[in-house]
């Protein structure tokens, strides 16, 4: 699964609707929905959305873990 496909999984399975989880990034819903599209949104993106809502996104993809755990060293 690519990571916009991710994000919208996520999104749909959370308690927020899609319009409070965009006011709070201060994104438009386009952008959401351009979000979602993306199989290689970026890594910060996709972060930023796991702060609003509340998850990590490590827990679904290898290539999260080790961009956490790279910055985690640092």
């Amino acid at each position: 699964m690519h990571r916009g496909a991710l994000l919208e999984r996520v999104v749909k399975s959370s308690a927020m609707p899609v319009k409070q989880v965009v006011s709070a990034m201060h994104l438009s819903r386009m952008s959401f929905y351009n979000h979602v599209k993306d199989k290689d949104l970026p890594l910060e993106v996709l972060h930023e959305y796991g702060r609003a809502l509340g998850y990590d996104f490590s827990r679904d993809r290898a290539d999260i873990r080790e961009r956490e755990r790279i910055l985690s060293i640092e």
